[in-house]
Parts: structure tokens; C-alpha cells; sequence
């Protein structure tokens, strides 16, 4: 990019700069290449520097400041005392002729906070600017003649991978059934999980963990999985697996998932092989046969219009407590979603019908209710093509009913 703007980038590395340090390898070079990008975007013509010095050392430690100075279109001073926050751009126009989400900045401050720094900007509009983080490592002898006498931190930072030997997963979905339903599974096979809502938190988990694979929703509201996926691979240079893992995917949205940097699409709900497939697939984790529990049999789907328990049990390898904990979720959102629903159709806000009946489809999934599940994703595709949209009324009368039907199998249950 700087070759295509015939931009001068140079490095000036202090002489006194130790050889070797302990320190976490991949956040600095998501730090520099964040910032060094980001130069590279808002300078036209002129260059970009990128200084390393030592501020001071004591007691085994040396505090480095790494600054990146740059002759671009520089930054207001008003700005400036907002920079960091999330989703934040000078203006519309900045994001309009320059692209990009704002959260760049934002993740370059949480990963320095993570790393004990600090983070300074310098900056005169017109004129370019400069920023500068200092970060605190602990010095040691060159690895090459004194690797046994290194200090017992030297520990990966790459992999904080459960004690069992299970994997550290991080699950990004807005719903909650889906997240309670992935994290039941993943515990039962043994490995650790993290909750994000959207794809910024799930930036902003990155930035205090790393993960050995993500399950990643498509569409969650502020930023989706296809923005989120981006961001990992373009501004955290992240290779992680990263799965979508969605209730439906229309067929443009395979390649778009492949474009994006997904690795690979798991349709919800899964069945813990499935998942179990698809995890030893991007990791390796050993494949046993059949993950803890699991069961070969396919459960016929009966009591379609309503409850299939014996589904539901598959789903969670027989846990009756999953059941339990599932059904409760269902009573709690379920309600609101419908109300929204019913909504958005009598004003008929398409996007609003696809985006409430792609969340409930899974919701209905879990529970084995197949025909709800289907007019659901019937109103979807609908709504999505605009086309047959008359009929959402007619739609969502059977979807009442299908509900109403299973909140009865639900009360004789109970």
C-alpha cells in the first residue's frame, strides 16, 4: 500500500535497544501493524517513521516506546480526547473517503492497557501525527547461549487453553438460547468458553484472551460476524479458525463467509458431533468416536407442530438440567420476540421480520418444533427477497399457533 502512495517508510531502532526481551510477540505486532496501517491510510504523499528507543530499565526491565509518525491529514484536537473509544471517526467523511470501522484504535488501547503501557498521541491537523506506546518487558540473556537459564514467565501466551487439555473457544452470538446451548456442548466435551453479544465485544475479548477457534453468529446487531471476521483477520492479523455458525445461510452468503475469512459454516443447531467433527477439523484435538455422551441414533421428529423432548435430549446428550435450563431461556425471550415480531410485520419492515425470524428460528430448532422452525425461515427468505410478503400475516397466525401448541407442551411437562 505504501509502494502504490510512493510513501517513504523508514525505521530508526536506538543502538541501546536490548537484543532479546520477554513479552507477548503477537499483541505487539497487532499494536504496530494497526498503527503502521493506519499511517499508511491517511497520509497521501510524504512518509511514515517508526521509532524504537529505550525510556529506562531497572530491576530486569526495560520500558520501550514504539512511536509511528506520519505526514497525513492529522487529527483535531477534539477529536483526539475521543480517539480511542469504539466506533469512533473523525467525521462521516473520514469514514466515507477512507473506510474502515473505528474500532482499529480502539483495539491497539486495550491490547497496550493488557500489556501494562501506555499509549500518547501527537497530532496537527494538515500538518500529520504521531503515536507513541510504551511498553514494559522483562529483559533476559540471548536465548541462543542461555536458554536454561530463562525465567519460568517464558510461558506461551499463544494458547490459554483450559488445565484439562480442552480448548479455550470463544462463542459469538446474541441469542441467548444459542449461547447457552453451545457452552452446555463445549463444557460437556471438556473445553472453555467466552460469551460475546456482537462482533465488538468479540474484538474486545480478543484483546484480553486468545483463543484457539470461534463460533461466530452472521447476524447480530452493530457489528455482524461478517464485519466482526473481518477485523480479525484484517486489523488483529489473527488466524484463528473462525466457524460460522448460523440457522440458515442463503447461497451468497457461502461466499461471502469464505471471502470474509471464515473457515468453515456449521448450520444451528448442531449436534455435539457435529461440533465435535468440526472443532477437530481446525484444531488438533484428538477424535474420538463419539464425544462424551453422544448418542449414533437419529431421533425421529415427532410431535413436529410443538416439543420433541427426545430431540431436545439429543442435543444435550440427555441432560435433563440442559433441557431445563434451554426451556427456561425459551419462556423468558421467546414472548418479547414474538410481540417484536408481529410488530414489524403490521408496519411491514422487512429487514426487521427477516432479522427477529432468523433469531427465532434456532430458538424453535433446539425445542425439535420443526414446523415453526420452517414458517419461520419461510417469512425470512420472504422478507430477505421481497417477495410473498402478503402472506406474512397468514404466516405468523400459524406461527401463533405452533407456539401456543408448544407453550402448552411445555406447562404439561412442567
Amino acid at each position: 500500500k505504501a509502494m502504490e502512495k510512493k510513501l517513504d517508510i523508514s525505521l530508526q531502532a536506538s543502538t541501546t535497544l536490548p537484543v532479546h526481551v520477554m513479552g507477548d510477540k503477537v499483541r505487539l505486532s497487532q499494536i504496530l501493524f494497526n498503527l503502521l496501517s493506519n499511517a499508511i491510510k491517511f497520509t497521501e504523499r510524504g512518509f511514515i517513521n517508526l521509532k524504537a528507543r529505550v525510556e529506562k530499565e531497572e530491576k530486569g526491565k526495560a520500558w520501550i516506546s514504539f512511536s509511528v509518525q506520519d505526514s497525513g491529514i492529522g487529527i483535531s484536537p477534539e477529536y483526539q480526547r475521543t480517539i480511542f473509544e469504539r466506533f469512533i471517526q473523525e467525521t462521516a467523511k473520514t469514514s466515507h473517503e477512507y473506510g474502515g470501522t473505528g474500532l482499529g484504535l480502539s483495539i491497539v488501547s486495550s491490547l497496550v492497557q493488557l500489556m501494562d503501557g501506555t499509549i500518547d498521541i501527537d497530532s496537527v491537523p494538515g500538518k500529520g501525527s504521531a503515536f507513541t506506546i510504551t511498553i514494559p518487558f522483562e529483559t533476559c540473556m540471548p536465548v541462543q547461549t542461555a536458554v536454561n537459564e530463562l525465567p519460568d514467565v517464558m510461558e506461551s501466551t499463544a494458547n490459554n487453553a483450559p488445565a484439562n487439555g480442552g480448548l479455550n473457544i470463544l462463542v459469538v452470538d446474541d441469542n441467548r438460547m444459542n449461547q447457552k446451548y453451545c457452552t452446555l456442548v463445549l463444557d460437556e466435551m471438556g473445553h472453555m468458553s467466552t460469551l460475546a453479544g456482537n462482533g465488538a465485544e468479540a474484538l474486545e475479548a480478543m484483546a484480553r484472551d486468545s483463543f484457539d477457534l470461534i463460533l461466530m453468529d452472521l447476524r447480530m446487531p452493530g457489528m455482524n460476524g461478517f464485519e466482526a471476521v473481518q477485523s480479525i483477520r484484517n486489523e488483529l492479523r489473527s488466524e484463528v479458525p473462525i466457524i460460522a455458525v448460523t440457522a440458515s445461510i442463503m447461497a451468497d452468503e457461502k461466499k461471502k463467509c469464505d471471502e470474509a475469512g471464515f473457515n468453515d459454516v456449521l448450520l444451528k443447531p448442531f449436534k455435539p458431533m457435529q461440533l465435535h467433527e468440526m472443532i477437530g477439523k481446525y484444531t488438533n484435538v484428538a477424535k474420538p468416536d463419539q464425544p462424551k455422551g453422544a448418542s449414533t441414533a437419529t431421533t425421529p421428529l415427532k410431535d413436529a407442530v410443538s416439543l420433541n423432548m427426545g430431540f431436545m435430549k439429543e442435543q444435550v446428550n440427555g441432560n435433563d438440567e440442559a433441557v431445563k435450563e434451554l426451556i427456561d431461556i425459551f419462556l423468558q425471550d421467546v414472548p418479547g420476540e414474538f410481540e417484536k415480531l408481529h410488530q414489524a410485520i403490521s408496519r411491514m419492515d422487512l429487514t426487521e421480520v427477516e432479522s427477529i425470524a432468523h433469531r427465532m428460528t434456532s430458538c424453535f430448532r433446539i425445542l425439535g418444533a420443526r414446523e415453526a422452525s420452517d414458517i419461520l425461515r419461510t417469512m425470512e427468505i420472504r422478507a430477505s427477497k421481497k417477495e410473498g410478503t402478503a402472506q406474512l400475516g397468514e404466516l405468523y397466525e400459524r406461527l401463533k399457533s405452533c407456539y401456543e401448541h408448544t407453550l402448552k407442551h411445555i406447562r404439561d411437562l412442567t
